[in-house]
């Protein structure tokens, strides 16, 4: 069994993290994740889908000059 993270970014603007599993005797099918903010869903391929959830912390906006040392 392996397991894997995906992070995307939602159309609501909620970043967004999924723990799935795949197994390696099965072949993995399409399944929905759901965005928990708005019920947008994201089709991950997987066996089993552990988690979703919303990341707060996952990209910070470079291109803020404000969220740059020294970029006034």
């Amino acid at each position: 069994m392996g397991t894997n993270v995906s992070v995307w970014k939602c159309k609501c603007g909620a970043h967004l993290k999924a723990v799935t599993t795949t197994d390696e005797g099965q072949a993995p099918v399409s399944l929905q994740a759901a965005c928990p903010r708005c019920g947008h869903e994201q089709t991950l391929t997987a066996n089993q889908i552990l988690s979703v959830s919303e990341e707060k912390t996952l990209v910070s906006d470079s291109t803020d000059p404000e969220s740059v040392p020294g970029g006034d």
